[in-house]
């Protein structure tokens, strides 16, 4: 299965990459803690460089495109997921832990 929910990410404590999909301007305005920016447009041109041999979990902004993606390289032998609503959950997330605090 190439779709995961964000506690899977959270509770995975093995080295990994996590890929922002979202434009670069948002990326910058908040994202996923070590996240790294690789437009969703632009993914392919970086295939070369994606690790096979580590999990690498993606994110835009509602999941629909990282769905594609992950589900296309998992064909191909990526270790990929993508994460249930995008950077939505990141978001409920963020409020859920604002929302401890008080």
């Amino acid at each position: 299965m190439f779709r995961i929910e964000l506690k899977e990410l959270l509770e995975d404590i093995d080295e990994k990459l996590v890929i922002d999909l979202r434009k670069k301007e948002d990326y910058r305005k908040g994202t996923y803690p070590g996240a790294i920016n690789i437009y969703h447009g632009e993914f392919y041109k970086y295939l070369d460089i994606l690790p096979r041999n580590k999990k690498i979990y993606i994110f835009c902004y509602t999941g629909v495109s990282g769905d594609e993606i992950a589900e296309d390289l998992s064909q191909k032998g990526y270790n990929i997921y993508s994460i249930e609503d995008g950077y939505r959950s990141i978001i409920r997330m963020k409020v859920r832990k604002m929302m401890d605090k008080n």
